[in-house]
């Protein structure tokens, strides 16, 4: 309480957080304040060019981004760097943290882990469009014999929503297996990530023991929306 009977006011979580919007990206207060009068204030992090932010400005909604993620996962979650993730949903758990309502583009991460499932090092293998990503299952391949990991677990995003798994999202699954497994190398998971929700391919049975043997072409770069097309022109 302050002198002479004073109370400080305390501001809803709504103005706190476009003040600290503000403070943090510099976006101006007044076009958070209109945007968020007529529409979801969260759309202005998901979609930053809503207020017209500058590169400056996306780049620091993307780090606030990034931090709430990783906060709201270290609350709830021991530390990765110690954490070993044994089953999908620990999996799940991890790359919802890392990818969680991204709905600008398409992000694939993959993990690389050690025999005891403890995440090596876990790195961006693309940065697509809105509903495609390139991947390089060579690039891939070899950071994980410089790793000398024991498998690796994929996860994507899905910016629609929706993390059902497409033809795609299988063919470059199984690619991966067919490149790995006469390594001795595991492909453990493939999760697709839609806000906080995701799907496993493990846990589906996508990613099962049947694995068709790894040809040339399936060290070829290939986007994921497009597998199907670029398998036909490789068989003309």
């Amino acid at each position: 309480m302050m002198g002479g009977g004073k109370m400080d006011k305390v501001q809803l979580n709504k103005d706190r957080l476009l003040y600290g919007m503000n403070k943090i990206t510099g976006i101006k207060m007044e076009a958070l304040r209109e945007y968020s009068e007529y529409n979801d204030i969260f759309h202005i992090i998901d979609h930053p060019m809503t207020v017209n932010a500058t590169d400056k400005q996306y780049e620091k909604l993307t780090m606030l981004k990034d931090f709430i993620n990783s906060y709201q996962y270290l609350r709830q979650q021991e530390d990765e760097n110690r954490m070993a993730f044994t089953t999908s949903e620990l999996l799940a758990k991890y790359f919802v943290s890392q990818l969680g309502f991204y709905r600008e583009r398409e992000m694939v991460l993959v993990a690389y882990v050690d025999s005891k499932m403890h995440i090596m090092s876990c790195e961006k293998a693309s940065q697509g469009t809105v509903n495609a990503s390139a991947i390089f299952p060579r690039e891939i391949l070899k950071r994980a014999l410089q790793l000398d990991c024991a498998g690796i677990a994929l996860s994507h995003n899905h910016p629609g929503g929706q993390p059902s798994p497409s033809k795609e999202d299988i063919a470059i699954t199984k690619r991966l297996q067919a490149i790995f497994q006469p390594l001795n190398m595991e492909v453990y998971d493939h999760i697709i990530v839609a806000d906080d929700k995701y799907l496993s391919m493990k846990e589906q049975g996508i990613i099962n023991g049947v694995v068709v043997p790894a040809t040339v072409k399936d060290y070829v770069p290939i986007t994921l929306e497009n597998v199907s097309e670029v398998e036909e022109d490789m068989e003309l």
